[in-house]
């Protein structure tokens, strides 16, 4: 589990108006309960709905907000983006400076991040890709140790690890040093790895997450026992691999390889976590758009065979219990209004996650004007 150590996160005034949203229908990270009313008492879900607001929610869904667990938001207008479509909190998954993370932080009403560490990378490896921030070069175990003990700003650490003859890749004995220091820091190691023997390594190293799905070969039973046996889970991100695909036909990558990766793991149980490696930074060799990316990364994760419910799950209440965001996930009195209206069940349909009426973040209610993808997703201001 990833708890955040940056302190709490300014929710803004609980002076925003309190709203009751009667007779909806309401994810609770489970199944989708029978009509009820959501009291949105500024940052938090309330019982009193005295002095608020109704709205009638006849037919409509209420699910929590979106959590993209991976993705690399660098602007205001990143964040906009990805609020526009219903992701109220993103997992920053590369390294960023004092000052940038100050930026990023605390927009009142907009998308709520956490942040990785920097990329714990080898020398000449082509995991270090630019703009991706960089600061030492690890070449043995004590290198790895002083690396971890240098990230104490950051809420876990990052890993990229890579496989193949043509480079230097992260050894064994590195990587082990990493997971362990990073225990003993109180704080969760993430690999991010795209072949099947990358991922292998990291599994041994028992690393908390591994983040993205082979596109070599697919993973297998005996991967999928790996998992299960060091309870860790899996972020496919299969919008960004069918992207790396495509924009590097001579590789010899293979998609199929990563979509039949989710299907094997989840048919052996393994956790799946929704992350869309969003990014419109220049240097990597392919682009992911902020927001829409999250619900083709759904219908992605569908299509690979899981089940419509498990989508959901992976969007919500799996990333908030794996990254400790305790506050969040579920829509249940005393959490964060962090929430998202839909006018149809993702649960049936998993298109219906673009079906987008109303946001909130922390109880600020995100407006149709700002951003002409709320259009596009059906938003009304009125039911």
């Amino acid at each position: 589990m990833i708890v955040a150590n940056h302190g709490a996160p300014d929710y803004g005034s609980a002076s925003h108006p309190k709203i009751a949203l009667d007779n909806v229908r309401v994810f609770n990270g489970h199944r989708i309960l029978p009509p009820s009313t959501v009291i949105i008492d500024g940052a938090t879900i309330g019982t009193d709905a005295r002095g608020a607001k109704h709205i009638d929610g006849n037919g409509h869904i209420l699910l929590p907000g979106f959590i993209d667990t991976h993705c690399h938001p660098s602007t205001e207008d990143d964040l906009r983006q990805m609020t526009s479509y219903g992701i109220t909190t993103a997992l920053l998954q590369s390294g960023t400076s004092p000052s940038e993370r100050a930026f990023l932080m605390n927009h009142h009403g907009l998308t709520d991040l956490r942040f990785g560490s920097v990329a714990a990378v080898v020398a000449d490896s082509p995991s270090a890709i630019p703009p991706f921030l960089v600061e030492n070069y690890l070449a043995s175990p004590e290198d790895a140790r002083a690396f971890v003990a240098d990230q104490s700003a950051s809420d876990w650490i990052k890993v990229l690890a890579l496989v193949t003859p043509d480079y230097a890749t992260i050894t064994q004995p590195i990587l082990d040093a990493l997971v362990s220091a990073a225990r003993g820091s109180g704080k969760a190691t993430i690999v991010h790895a795209s072949e099947y023997d990358s991922v292998h390594q990291a599994l041994l190293a028992s690393a908390n997450q591994i983040h993205h799905s082979p596109i070599d070969r697919p993973a297998d039973g005996a991967l999928a026992q790996l998992y299960l046996a060091g309870g860790q889970a899996f972020c496919p991100t299969l919008t960004a691999m069918q992207a790396i695909v495509e924009s590097s036909p001579s590789a010899g990558y293979n998609f199929t390889a990563a979509v039949e990766s989710v299907t094997a793991l989840y048919r052996g149980g393994v956790p799946i976590l929704a992350g869309t490696d969003a990014t419109q930074l220049p240097g990597p060799p392919f682009q992911v758009p902020f927001g829409n990316s999250m619900h083709l990364e759904l219908e992605l994760l569908v299509k690979a065979g899981m089940k419509e419910l498990d989508a959901l799950r992976a969007a919500t209440v799996l990333p908030a219990r794996y990254y400790g965001l305790h506050d969040r996930g579920r829509v249940e009195v005393g959490m964060r209004t962090d929430l998202v209206l839909v006018g149809c069940d993702p649960t049936k349909n998993i298109g219906c996650t673009r079906d987008i009426k109303r946001i909130w973040v922390a109880g600020v209610e995100f407006v149709a004007h700002e951003s002409p993808a709320l259009t596009t997703n059906g938003w009304k201001e009125e039911l």
